[in-house]
């Protein structure tokens, strides 16, 4: 390994937007059209091109992820101040959308293994408190069975949206379940800011783009909405990252797996282990059999590596949200948050750089009679090969998008 190398820090996440030389051709046609924002024509052909990526029927941009997911909450004609069922392992902004959609969260509780809320934990909580809708998570790159949920609205009677900001491209919309994608800065396909409402709906659709745009609707400001329209520069962004996804998805992917080989997963005893599916997710955590504290961020820390404790505190424990109803004691979602740890994992990254993590995890976290099990070798270790196991959770097509779809974007 270069000495200069094993000097550098790695950060968490490093932003990885199209260049100057990608942008062009779109800021030029900007130039040319003279349209720059109010559903101008890159914002329509971005739209087109997200719909045939995540194979929805309709894809309504706006200007954020949490923006479309508080624009579909209220698109649900849910009576103000009905009860929203969530689980706390997320981003609060998930729950900061319903509270802004005028509705009120109630945290529920996740799988230990996928660290997902699935219908059966969602259909438990609605037996137990009264709940109008559930708003479930794609955390951790696991993505959701539509289908499935699907089923659980057919049965209650609950409309069911998919916060899934981070799985752009691999999340699939169901009959009634919709989904919102984020194009943050930080995200597979990045625009620096925007976000995508994905749905089979069309009235949906047609509600969600008139909140977006103040209410208007033939005219006339039929519901209060907001400006939540997405520019045409961040639809240029967004087009020019698409033109790149094909590339991406192979990068991030190639990541994963060079992750997964060094961590030997497989093991039930390692005291450490990947906690991230395989599903070209945006961020990569590890899971480790003790309470991760600012001792071990501070260790690892001073030897170049920067890490961070993933959606701790859970969102019920931020004082901004305390006082809302949880379902049960989300013992899971507390024990589970207390262990997981987001590593380095971003496109500059390369395959010393992640030895290097795998080498400082094995002698910072791991307890010494699991240290055998966790890292591989890495003096040994030959390359290739994922251990079974690695990737979990409901992958919608392993091979990534539809075979053709990025080449017109």
């Amino acid at each position: 390994m270069d000495p200069a190398a094993h000097d550098r820090r790695l950060k968490v996440l490093i932003p990885n937007l199209p260049t100057f030389d990608d942008l062009e051709p779109w800021l030029r046609r900007i130039d040319d059209n003279r349209h720059y924002t109010n559903f101008g024509p890159l914002n329509r052909e971005l739209e087109e091109a997200l719909s045939a990526l995540i194979r929805a029927e309709h894809a309504v941009t706006v200007s954020s992820g949490t923006l479309g997911l508080e624009l579909a909450l209220t698109a649900l004609g849910l009576r103000a101040g009905s009860r929203v069922l969530v689980p706390s392992m997320t981003f609060p902004a998930s729950a900061t959308a319903i509270v802004r959609a005028g509705l009120i969260p109630v945290f529920g509780d996740i799988d230990d293994r996928r660290l997902v809320m699935t219908p059966d934990i969602a259909r438990r909580a609605a037996s137990e408190t009264d709940v109008r809708a559930v708003l479930t998570v794609a955390v951790h790159g696991e993505v959701h069975d539509p289908d499935a949920w699907d089923a659980f609205t057919a049965e209650t009677g609950l409309p069911v949206l998919i916060d899934a900001a981070g799985v752009v491209g691999r999340q699939r919309v169901g009959r009634t379940t919709s989904a919102v994608f984020s194009l943050h800065a930080t995200k597979p396909i990045a625009a620096g800011e925007g976000g995508v409402v994905a749905t089979r709906d069309a009235a949906m659709a047609r509600r969600v783009r008139s909140l977006s745009n103040f209410g208007f609707d033939t005219g006339r400001v039929r519901a209060v909405g907001t400006n939540a329209k997405l520019s045409e520069y961040h639809a240029a962004l967004g087009l020019a990252a698409l033109a790149r996804w094909p590339g991406t998805l192979e990068r991030w992917t190639s990541l994963y797996d060079t992750y997964a080989h060094l961590l030997q997963t497989s093991d039930p005893e390692a005291g450490l282990r990947l906690a991230t599916a395989r599903t070209a997710p945006s961020n990569l955590c590890v899971r480790v059999k003790q309470t991760i504290d600012d001792r071990h961020i501070q260790a690892l820390s001073g030897v170049g590596i920067e890490t961070r404790r993933w959606y701790w505190p859970p969102v019920h424990r931020h004082p901004a949200f305390s006082g809302y109803a949880c379902v049960g004691d989300l013992a899971t979602t507390d024990r589970a948050g207390a262990e997981l740890l987001g590593l380095p994992f971003s496109l500059d990254l390369d395959r010393d750089d992640i030895e290097r993590v795998c080498a400082a995890l094995r002698s910072t976290l791991i307890p010494e009679n699991a240290a055998p099990h966790g890292c591989a070798d890495l003096a040994g270790l030959a390359a290739g090969g994922v251990p079974r196991g690695v990737g979990r959770g409901f992958d919608p097509d392993p091979s990534g998008p539809p075979e053709g779809t990025p080449s017109r974007m």
